[in-house]
C-alpha cells in the first residue's frame, strides 16, 4: 500500500466531501499535524481538473500576480481560473495561514453569488470563513482506534502499540513498522532522525512562540507530578505562575484537568505520543551519544504498560460501551473526566456516571478481574441511591475466573467483557 494512506482509508471522507462540494463551499478543519495536507494531496490526486495552492507563508493579496502575470486581484484570478476549461475545482491548503486575505474573501463572496461558480475546498486549522459564505464543514482528527481497527488487519496488541506510541499522528504512523518485534519498533521510533523524535517540538511551536517553560512543565508531568504544587516545584516556579501556564496548555488541548476524590485538581497530558516524547526524548536530546539500550527498552515498556495502556484500554472500553450499549444515552461517557477514577466503599471504578433522563447508573472497571473484586464491586454498587437500573461493566485482558462468570449470570445488570472483544468492531453500529 501507499505509505501516504496505508494506515487509514480516506475514501469515505473524500466521497462525503465530493457529495457536498458541487453545491457548497467545503471547509475541512483539523488541528496541526492531523493529516490535512495529506488529505489535500489525496484530493488533488483524485481529480484531474483541480487548481490547488497553499496560503502558508504568503501575502495572499500578492498571490494572483505571482501565479499569473495578468491577474492583479483575486477577482481577476477567479475569472482566469473559471475561463480555463481544465479547472472545475479550487483546493486551498492552510487557508487560515496567509496574511492580507480580505481581497480573497471578498472575491470568493462575489464568485459564490454567480450561478456557475467554481467548486471550492478550504483546508485549515480554524474556520476563518466569512459568515456571508454558506459552507459545509468536515472535521479531520487524529487517527483513533475505532478508525484503524475498521481499516487495518491488526491484533489488539499491535493496535495498542501503534496508537499509544504514535498518539494517532499520521506523520509518525507512516514510519511505524507494524509487524516487527517491539524492540525493533522502539529502535526505529527513538532514532534522532525519526518523526517520533522530531514532531513534538513542532507541535509546541505551532501553539506557543516561546516553548521553554512549557517544555519544563510537560516534562515534570511525565515524572509523576500531577498536582499544581508538585508540578510547580519540579519546574522551579511559583504556584501562581505555573497555574497560568497550565491554563494555556489546557486551552490548547495538550493537557486536561481533573478533580480528584479529595477535591484537589490534577493535571495530565492528553496525547500518549506527547507524554512519551517528554518522558524519553526531551532529555535524550541533550546527549550527543544517545543510544538505545536494554534499560531504555525496559523503561519505555514500563511507561506504556503502567501509564499509557491503562488509559488507552479505558478509552477503548468506554467507546465500546457507547457504541454497543448506550448509543442513545444523553451523557458522554467517553470524555467526561469528572466521573472517572471514582472510589466507592474502597472500590475504585474507572467511571461512575448517571443518565439524568433515564435514571440509570453506570459503574465501570477495567483491568484484571477476580471473584472477590467482583463481589466488592457489587456491594459498592448498593451504596448508590436511586436509579431504576444499575450496571457494572468489568473489562479484562486476562482469563476470567469461573466464579466471576457464575456471579454475572445471576444479574442482568452485570456485564463482563474481554479486551479482545473491543477490536471486533466491524459489526457494531457507528457512533
Amino acid at each position: 500500500m501507499d505509505k501516504e494512506t496505508d494506515f487509514y482509508d480516506y475514501n469515505d471522507l473524500i466521497s462525503d466531501i465530493k457529495a457536498h462540494w458541487c453545491k457548497d463551499i467545503v471547509v475541512i478543519l483539523g488541528d496541526p499535524f492531523t493529516g490535512k495536507t495529506r488529505l489535500w494531496n489525496r484530493l488533488t490526486a483524485t481529480q484531474e481538473d483541480v487548481f490547488s495552492l497553499s496560503f502558508k507563508g504568503y501575502d495572499v493579496s500578492l498571490l494572483p500576480g505571482l501565479i499569473h502575470s495578468e491577474c492583479q486581484t483575486w477577482n481577476d484570478m477567479f475569472a482566469w481560473i473559471c475561463s480555463q476549461e481544465t479547472y472545475k475545482y479550487l483546493i486551498i491548503d492552510d487557508a487560515d495561514c496567509g496574511k492580507n486575505t480580505e481581497g480573497f474573501w471578498n472575491a470568493l463572496i462575489d464568485l459564490h453569488k454567480e450561478s456557475n461558480k467554481l467548486k471550492v475546498v478550504l483546508i485549515a486549522a480554524k474556520d476563518t470563513t466569512p459568515t456571508e459564505l454558506e459552507h459545509t464543514t468536515f472535521e479531520l482528527s487524529l487517527m483513533s482506534w475505532r478508525k484503524l481497527s475498521d481499516h487495518l488487519d491488526l491484533t489488539g496488541k499491535e493496535l495498542k502499540e501503534l496508537l499509544c506510541i504514535t498518539g494517532g499522528y499520521p506523520e509518525i504512523m507512516s514510519e511505524f513498522s507494524w509487524h516487527r518485534p517491539f524492540e525493533e519498533k522502539l529502535a526505529e521510533v527513538l532514532t534522532p532522525g525519526s518523526a517520533f523524535w522530531n514532531l513534538a517540538p513542532k507541535i509546541l511551536e505551532r501553539h506557543f512562540s516561546s516553548v521553554e517553560t512549557y517544555n519544563t512543565i510537560l516534562y515534570a508531568m511525565t515524572q509523576g507530578n500531577k498536582a499544581l504544587t508538585t508540578i510547580a516545584k519540579a519546574s522551579g516556579m511559583k504556584n501562581n505562575a505555573c497555574l497560568e501556564y497550565l491554563k494555556k496548555l489546557q486551552a490548547k488541548g495538550l493537557i486536561r484537568q481533573k478533580e480528584s476524590q479529595n477535591g484537589h485538581k490534577e493535571y495530565f497530558i492528553v496525547n500518549s505520543y506527547i507524554y512519551l516524547w517528554y518522558a524519553f526524548v526531551y532529555t535524550a536530546r541533550l546527549k550527543a551519544d544517545f543510544s538505545i539500550n536494554d534499560q531504555t527498552i525496559t523503561n519505555f515498556d514500563e511507561k506504556l504498560r503502567k501509564e499509557v495502556y491503562r488509559r488507552f484500554f479505558r478509552t477503548a472500553s468506554l467507546a465500546y460501551l457507547k457504541s454497543f450499549y448506550f448509543k442513545n444515552w444523553s451523557f458522554d461517557i467517553i470524555n467526561d473526566e469528572l466521573h472517572q477514577d471514582v472510589t466507592i466503599d474502597k472500590v475504585n471504578f474507572d467511571y461512575v456516571g448517571e443518565d439524568k433522563y433515564l435514571h440509570r447508573m453506570v459503574l465501570f472497571k477495567c483491568g484484571l478481574i477476580k471473584t472477590p473484586l467482583l463481589k466488592k464491586a457489587l456491594r459498592a454498587m448498593k451504596k448508590i441511591p436511586l436509579s431504576d437500573k444499575e450496571y457494572v461493566f468489568l473489562f479484562t485482558n486476562k482469563a476470567i475466573p469461573r466464579g466471576c462468570w457464575s456471579i454475572a449470570k445471576k444479574y442482568d445488570n452485570v456485564h463482563i467483557v474481554q479486551e479482545k472483544s473491543l477490536y471486533r468492531l466491524r459489526g457494531l453500529p457507528n457512533e
